[in-house]
């Protein structure tokens, strides 16, 4: 067996509780807990393309879910991508991407066959668009991603818009050459990160400031202090010689030396010897 799966980011933090983001998961889990999935009393709250518009599952079928595998693996996407995307756009933005990222996943697969009466359930439409927010929103973050192949295991980062790009470029294929494969509506995923990518697009550009900038990315690192300059030269004074000016130099008074007395020499002239004196009758 072989997978993918996103486990976190590198060391990006939220500035704030993402309390949307955990309403949400905790939402889905009492939801969960609280129905039957396989009653027709809960089928009657999922999204029923055949039914048209007048329908409460546009909303209510991002709260079922299938199975716990089903459940858990929304929560994981949920958790990798909501938590920054609601702290830097903020709790208002971030209700309406996911509320009606969700909505438009559910036209994204009510648009490929709208006489289906498959009904659709699940969150992955809605996360999906919180997905693509999060890709536009900071693509040069990096995803940490477990795989496991057997009996062999281990993570590596890959940067958001490869890991986002790739899910996408996925489910597009599935739809293509698999386009019943396992119940899974590849409509809602694409529909719902589309919307979410575009919304990003416009909340950047309304915005005017990147929010990367001050989230996203770690704040750049201070500039390195200007180096100090060499002392300048002496400035030269003008002295006036004779009416006209002399250019020179002022310097700094040298500094006084004082030596040590030297010893007495030899002198270099050799000094005459006495004369004996003379005894009298002598000559």
């Amino acid at each position: 067996m072989f997978a993918f799966l996103p486990i976190g980011l590198d060391d990006m933090k939220v500035g704030r509780w993402p309390v949307v983001s955990i309403a949400l998961a905790i939402g889905c889990l009492l939801v969960f807990l609280a129905t039957d999935q396989e009653s027709a009393t809960a089928l009657e709250w999922a999204l029923d393309p055949s039914q048209g518009a007048m329908q409460v599952g546009w909303i209510a079928y991002m709260f079922l879910h299938a199975d716990w595998m089903h459940l858990l693996g929304n929560l994981l996407f949920l958790y990798v991508a909501a938590p920054y995307v609601e702290d830097a756009w903020g709790v208002g933005r971030f209700v309406l991407l996911y509320f009606v990222g969700g909505i438009m996943a559910g036209l994204g697969q009510v648009f490929l066959d709208p006489s289906s009466t498959i009904p659709v359930i699940g969150a992955s439409g809605a996360i999906a668009a919180c997905m693509g927010a999060f890709c536009v929103q900071f693509p040069r973050r990096k995803v940490r991603v477990f795989w496991f192949f057997l009996r062999f295991a281990g993570t590596f980062f890959v940067p958001v818009w490869l890991w986002g790009g790739f899910w996408f470029s996925r489910e597009l294929f599935y739809l293509l050459v698999f386009p019943d494969s396992g119940g899974v509506a590849f409509g809602a995923h694409l529909g719902g990160f589309a919307f979410g990518a575009v919304m990003a697009v416009a909340v950047i550009k309304l915005q005017g400031d990147p929010f990367e900038l001050r989230y996203g990315r770690p704040p750049p690192a201070p500039p390195a202090p200007a180096p100090v300059p060499p002392s300048s030269p002496p400035i030269p004074a003008a002295i006036p010689v004779l009416g006209s000016t002399v250019s020179a130099t002022t310097r700094p008074p040298r500094a006084e030396v004082r030596t040590q007395p030297q010893p007495e020499t030899l002198p270099s002239a050799p000094r005459p010897f006495p004369t004996k004196p003379r005894l009298p009758g002598e000559r």
